[in-house]
């Protein structure tokens, strides 16, 4: 009995990162990869066009190629698209508009960019980036404990923005802790704050009671500069503001003022653009710690992408549903 036929929309390296062997094995196992695994050169729009039209799926991921109407005209067999990564939008837009079946890593993708954020809320309500600036510039004269930049964890108060798939894993682990929580989410309902034990707030007052607030809204054109200086001026002194979405929800120029006044603190894993300009002041600013988008999978976390993926995978060919597929309208609200 013939294999299903598959295509794999990804270069040799990002499989590679995605993928340990044991799971690549499994894969060619149960489907043949029509075209077999493009190196870099190889994987061009015309290996595309060559292939595609052979295949009912096609597994995709960092750095794939956009599936155009060019494309999509070859595919009369496509059914189904499972993307490593997470965001789908762009990508693949005309092809869910064709009814095309679409399963996104999104979820799996939030799991490290959850975590990232509470090792950056944990490091930040201790005080752990005050102390260790402070330490540069003084020496051993700043070894002393200062209670109002380290309040701990016992009712502080962390405002999470938005409550997508990083949102709510964030949520979960925080309730691991007894900080009072805010959400600020335009989908979250009074009842499921109740159910989640959360409080629903607006947005300017979950930056005004908020002693770490947490950024993760979907990129989306309506979202862009969303927090900006009417915002960071309602953040309590000594506050801190994590990003770990994308640098254009924010007025990046408005968090340089804000900063320089040396009132709150900001971590921030991405910028627009990234990176940041040569001589941007958030390399200098003794109060912006700054990580080079490295929140979502990283390292070994890749290969959770590719574990889900070929479960997906599996799942399709034995008639099961899907976790992670996406409809027609989440494609759409999501980024």
């Amino acid at each position: 009995m013939s294999k299903p036929r598959f295509l794999l929309s990804l270069t040799r390296k990002i499989f590679d990162v995605c993928y340990d062997s044991s799971d690549q094995q499994e894969l060619q196992s149960l489907v043949e990869l029509v075209g077999g695994i493009p190196s870099r050169t190889e994987y061009i729009s015309g290996w595309l066009l060559k292939n595609i039209k052979e295949v009912e799926a096609c597994i995709t991921g960092w750095g794939s190629i956009s599936l155009d109407d060019e494309l999509l005209d070859k595919a009369k067999r496509l059914k189904i698209l499972f993307h490593t990564a997470g965001s789908v939008r762009d990508l693949y837009d005309k092809a869910i508009k064709r009814k095309i079946r679409m399963v996104s890593n999104a979820a799996i993708n939030a799991i490290p960019v959850a975590e990232f954020a509470l090792g950056a809320i944990l490091s930040g309500l201790k005080g752990v980036y005050h102390y260790q600036e402070q330490f540069r510039k003084e020496g051993r004269i700043a070894w002393k404990q200062d209670i109002s930049i380290s309040p701990g964890y016992y009712r502080t108060t962390v405002g999470i923005i938005s409550l997508g798939h990083i949102g709510r894993k964030l949520l979960k682990l925080l309730q691991n802790f007894d900080f009072n929580l805010l959400v600020y989410s335009k989908h979250l309902s009074e009842r499921e704050a109740n159910r989640l034990n959360v409080k629903k707030a607006s947005l300017n007052e979950l930056m005004s009671h908020s002693d770490a607030i947490v950024l993760c809204v979907p990129d989306l054109p309506e979202n862009r500069h969303m927090v900006n200086a009417e915002h960071f001026a309602l953040m309590k002194d000594n506050a801190l503001f994590i990003n770990v979405a994308r640098g254009a929800l924010i007025d990046e120029a408005d968090l340089v003022n804000e900063l320089k006044k040396g009132r709150i603190t900001a971590f921030l894993d991405v910028t627009e653009p990234e990176p940041p300009e040569e001589g941007h002041p958030f390399y200098t600013l003794p109060n912006c710690i700054l990580t080079p988008h490295i929140a979502g999978s990283f390292g070994n976390e890749c290969y959770r992408l590719g574990k889900a993926t070929l479960d997906e995978v599996k799942r399709y060919l034995k008639g099961e549903p899907l976790k992670n597929e996406l409809s027609l309208g989440e494609f759409f609200y999501r980024a």
